[in-house]
């Protein structure tokens, strides 16, 4: 079977029994399921799983707050 997973700039950078990881050009890296049956060995290139980020910006948002039993949470 033919697969045609990678573009210009992409590359392979893991391969096992349960995924292929691909980094794109962009930085993210997309997760393909592999599963091994009798009839062969099938990968899931319909549904992967997407690591990417955001670019840091020069004003990062925090938000912070005290919940009622006196937790402190930040998000940023």
């Amino acid at each position: 079977m033919n697969y045609e997973l990678l573009n210009l700039g992409d590359r392979v950078i893991n391969i096992n029994s349960d995924f292929i990881a691909i980094e794109r050009d962009d930085g993210s890296v997309d997760l393909f399921k592999v599963t091994v049956e009798p009839d062969g060995i099938h990968l899931d290139i319909n549904n992967p799983t997407t690591i990417g980020y955001t670019p840091e910006t020069e004003t990062p948002v925090i938000e912070s707050y005290d919940t009622e039993s006196g937790v402190h949470i930040v998000n940023f």
